[in-house]
């Protein structure tokens, strides 16, 4: 191999990248147990606090997994406990069940009480007076024992056939909105107009108990808007969607159900309409107003069938795209930006489920292909993007998500939701269970700062939130199954299913090594590797292994350790008697099914009797490797640079700006 001297003369440009928003990882797979073909299970869902809710709306048992009725419906409830865990709470389903009612097609969670629509059941609250489709919502309560018990059916005062109430709801404080989007009469009960749309609110008085006390349409109301199909409340403000809607703002322009959204206050004790909102370039069939959320001085509008980029252009059909609005000091709810995937395609709906929280809005795109590298292609596996708002109020995409174990059709995003550092994402056609559905929650990391350069493992902090670029190995041919979730900076392997003669190496999470990365190290060279671990419940087994990643699978070295319940860290110092093309370090846990937790896992050279780098430091700020260099140089730098090279006699050779830590050179070409 030949050998390439350099003096490195290297001029730096420091460009200072500040992150100010958090990103989530994956911390919870939510399911039905009882699962069954076409439940629908994350149809809808809503996160508050340390609670979310999961809508099962074509579920058919009862609370105890008995009792089938054909599409009675049910909803599944999750708490955040003590240690920061998201456990199963409870199955509600509705007191008066019955087949084909559709309960959890629609839940919204505040506080210590939840509402659940069931736009389907046909019986007024005495469970009498059959009027087919008019639709109900139920109201639970968290009680002082931590028990949530039903408390209240409620239906529109001048319910009929076929309005369904319930299709949409809300809930914010002591306040309740419930959408009937077939509705045909006014606020009077006059004035029908076939599927103009209502909506009803509730409101809880001092006596606990909930009441109607309005019931809200659009100024404009004309046949077939489906004023209703989405509503969302936060304190004084109630947004609801009219995705059939035709006329602008002023009433004029009219087109083919670009849709709109109407935003109402409270005044006193009624609930007046403030404003009309529209997409600011409208256009035929773009359903602005399938999906809304509100909170505080902000509200979002999913057109899910918008064409148009961002900047209204680059036609892509259904892409889709969200609209979010800014409450000015003039209390007029003005556009602050339309927002549209990175990787936006044709037909993705974007925009189909959104939710808003502080600076944080989620989208969800339940159609889209990709994974979060855009590889990976699985039709209408669905995904999610999160936007962050800045200092200076622009809304920039920050992430993409989709689950761990995505799969075909799992409609991923069909339901969104955001409170805090948590968000929830639905897909109710999660295919694993037979399209039973499934629910996955996100937390916000808390990275652990910036990486060590020293250290050739990467993202062996999981501060990234991202798994990659860890693997999961697991023998499913075998029945063996296996889970990777990210919370704060630690990597929690969960979900691990054994096979009927379980070893070691049937559950494995991996990182296979680069081409950068092989290109560090040195052959005959002494390395440590030190990580953090634990198992979560009790002592368990684990064998880890640095190795040739393809047959006959060489080791260079490995250890079976057992894990104990506290934090440990562990360290290992081995030769590398070899280099292989392809390599990796391997975790493997397959021999028990309990839950273990890595971190901060590291991988340096030792040299004389020291840890140190490869790497030969040019000052506090940068890090160069390997040296001496033959292919490709990489330079480590605190906050991106741009690089100067220049050779020994002074000429520039080479030069690479980079807003990324790591600069790779290629040097292969110098003499």
């Amino acid at each position: 191999m030949k050998k390439l001297i350099i003096l490195l003369i290297i001029q730096i440009y420091f460009v200072n990248l500040v992150s100010v928003a958090q990103e989530f990882g994956e911390v919870y797979l939510a399911y039905d147990p009882d699962s069954a073909l076409f439940d629908n299970f994350g149809f809808s869902v809503a996160i508050s606090g340390n609670f979310t809710i999961v809508g099962a709306p074509y579920e058919d048992e009862d609370e105890t997994g008995e009792n089938i009725l054909f599409y009675a419906g049910s909803a599944f409830i999750y708490e955040r406990n003590d240690m920061g865990d998201w456990e199963f709470k409870k199955k509600i389903v509705a007191s008066d069940r019955k087949d084909t009612t559709a309960f959890g097609f629609s839940v919204s969670i505040s506080g210590n009480y939840i509402v659940v629509g069931a736009p389907y059941n046909d019986t007024d609250i005495s469970d009498e007076n059959y009027l087919h489709y008019a639709g109900a919502a139920y109201i639970f309560e968290r009680d002082a024992y931590g028990n949530w018990l039903e408390v209240k059916k409620i239906v529109a005062s001048d319910r009929d056939r076929d309005d369904r109430f319930g299709y949409s709801v809300g809930i914010s404080g002591d306040n309740i909105v419930v959408g009937a989007y077939r509705e045909d009469e006014d606020s009077l009960e006059m004035n029908s107009l076939s599927n103009a749309g209502s909506a009803y609110i509730f409101h809880r008085d001092e006596s606990g108990s909930w009441n109607e006390i309005q019931k809200i349409v659009a100024s404009d109301r004309e046949e077939g808007d489906y004023f209703g199909n989405s509503v969302s409340i936060s304190g004084s403000y109630i947004i609801a969607g009219a995705r059939y809607e035709d006329e602008d703002e002023e009433g004029l322009n009219e087109m083919e159900d670009p849709g709109s959204a109407y935003i109402f206050r409270l005044e006193g004790t009624r609930w007046q309409e403030v404003q009309k909102i529209t997409a600011p370039v409208r256009g035929n069939y773009d359903h602005f107003g399938f999906a809304v959320g509100i909170s505080g001085n902000y509200a979002i509008v999913g057109a899910n069938l918008e064409d148009e980029d961002a900047e209204e252009e680059n036609y892509l059909q259904y892409a889709g795209a969200a609209y979010i609005f800014e409450r000015n000091t003039d209390d007029i709810w003005e556009i602050a930006d339309k927002i549209v995937a990175s990787d936006r395609n044709e037909e993705d709906e974007f925009g189909r489920s959104v939710s808003i929280s502080g600076d944080y809005a989620v989208v969800g795109a339940p159609f889209e292909d990709e994974d979060v590298q855009g590889n990976n292609t699985l039709e209408d596996a669905g995904s999610a993007y999160v936007f962050h708002r800045d200092e200076v109020g622009n809304w920039s995409e920050i992430q993409k998500i989709v689950t761990s174990d995505r799969g075909f059709r799992d409609n991923s995003g069909c339901s969104t939701g955001i409170s805090g550092d948590y968000l929830i994402l639905g897909r109710g056609d999660e295919s694993e269970f037979y399209w039973a559905g499934a629910a996955n929650i996100y937390e916000s990391c808390t990275p652990s700062g910036v990486p060590d350069p020293d250290n050739i493992i990467e993202n062996g902090d999981f501060a990234s939130c991202v798994l990659s670029p860890w693997s999961l190995f697991k023998a499913d041919y075998l029945g063996v199954t296996l889970n990777a979730v990210l919370v704060k900076g630690e990597c929690i392997l969960s979900g691990i299913t054994l096979s009927d003669n379980p070893q070691q190496l049937y559950a494995q999470l991996n990182q296979e090594f680069s081409i950068s990365q092989i290109n560090q190290l040195m052959k005959d060279s002494t390395y440590i590797l030190t990580f953090d671990a634990k198992a979560q419940t009790a002592d368990r087994p684990c064998r880890v292994s640095f190795e040739q990643r393809v047959d006959p699978w060489a080791n260079i070295m490995y250890e079976n350790i057992l894990l104990g319940t506290e934090p440990e860290t562990y360290s290992f110092e081995f030769t590398l008697t070899e280099i292989y093309p392809e390599m990796q370090l391997s975790f493997q846990v397959g021999l028990e099914n309990s839950e273990v937790t890595f971190d901060n896992i590291s991988m340096v050279r030792k040299i004389g009797g020291s840890t140190t780098t490869i790497a030969q430091r040019k000052g506090e700020s940068v890090s160069v490797f390997p040296n001496p260099a033959s292919d490709y140089l990489t330079i480590v730098t605190e906050d991106g640079a741009c690089v100067n090279l220049y050779s020994p006699q002074g000429t520039a050779v080479r030069s690479q700006k980079s807003m990324n830590r790591e600069i790779s050179l290629d040097i292969s070409s110098l003499s």
